[in-house]
């Protein structure tokens, strides 16, 4: 409890030194944010992290230094991952916003993504009110950021930037296991559609595919979507059943995840496949 509690504080000095271009103070940085990734890791340092007194300031933290493209950035990102493992937390991170407070605190001056803007909102930090309203909270800045660094992907070097993608995924996943109202939140951006397009276009075969990889990440997430009629819904948009094609012929578990989501999405694809042969038909196209 105590090494949590010291995180915490430790997250204000963090900020205080934000500004700051020194290398001591980068390197400050850096540290402060290896300890708050490993103190995230055991579960009973989650829910205060996650949920204490200096939650919303350690979050607002963690999203500015991701917004601004740090090369911290990763390890935040993995905190979050971290700390969504904690399903009562998950609704406090998916509704998440800074209050215009901690933006001011954070200094908007030094954001780096070209583009954008943070938009300073009055409501209070984890609202239930809809996030997508808003650019400045959390599942934005997500959805901005994987696809911002989507480039990064081509390289099979690991690098800041595709790390950040590949634990977003994974943060994806773990927020929406056990709620269709999370969800819901979730496929309002363009994540999925960026999800299923991963494993259309990976180079790396199947059995290639660890533990916590991104293709790895990308099928759970895609599992747990299946698992509720919203998220087969926009699966079946996306045309999902025929992007696990190449893969329900293999072994394993991702063949196995595969054949599940097919196996969720057979209505919705035998719905389009009549759709468009009676479309082909009605045009005088022959199908046979």
């Amino acid at each position: 409890m105590i090494p949590v509690l010291i995180a915490c504080l430790r997250s204000t000095s963090i900020a205080e030194d934000y500004n700051k271009s020194d290398k001591q103070q980068e390197e400050a940085r850096r540290l402060s944010c290896l300890i708050l990734n490993n103190l995230s890791i055991p579960n009973e340092n989650k829910a205060v992290m996650a949920l204490g007194d200096s939650a919303a300031d350690l979050l607002a933290l963690l999203t500015r230094i991701v917004e601004d493209a740090r090369p911290e950035s990763y390890l935040c990102i993995i905190c979050i991952y971290n700390l969504s493992f904690l399903d009562d937390a998950a609704d406090f991170i998916l509704h998440f916003r800074p209050t215009s407070a901690q933006q001011q605190h954070f200094s908007p001056s030094r954001h780096r993504h070209t583009g954008s803007r943070t938009i300073h909102s009055s409501n209070p930090s984890g609202g239930h009110d809809s996030p997508m309203t808003d650019g400045s909270t959390l599942i934005r800045v997500l959805e901005r950021v994987v696809l911002t660094y989507a480039p990064f992907l081509q390289s099979e070097k690991k690098s800041v930037e595709s790390e950040t993608v590949r634990y977003t995924v994974g943060i994806l996943a773990n927020l929406c296991v056990k709620s269709e109202d999370r969800l819901d939140i979730i496929i309002q951006t363009d994540l999925p559609r960026f999800v299923v397009q991963i494993l259309r276009t990976t180079c790396k075969p199947v059995n290639r595919w660890t533990s916590k990889s991104l293709e790895e990440f990308s099928m759970e997430l895609l599992s747990n979507m299946s698992k509720y009629s919203s998220g087969r819904n926009c699966l079946g948009k996306l045309d999902t059943f025929q992007a696990m094609m190449p893969i329900v012929g293999m072994r394993g578990i991702h063949a196995y995840r595969a054949r599940l989501i097919q196996s969720a999405l057979e209505g919705i694809h035998d719905g389009k496949t009549n759709e468009t042969q009676n479309d082909q038909q009605s045009r005088g196209i022959n199908t046979l």
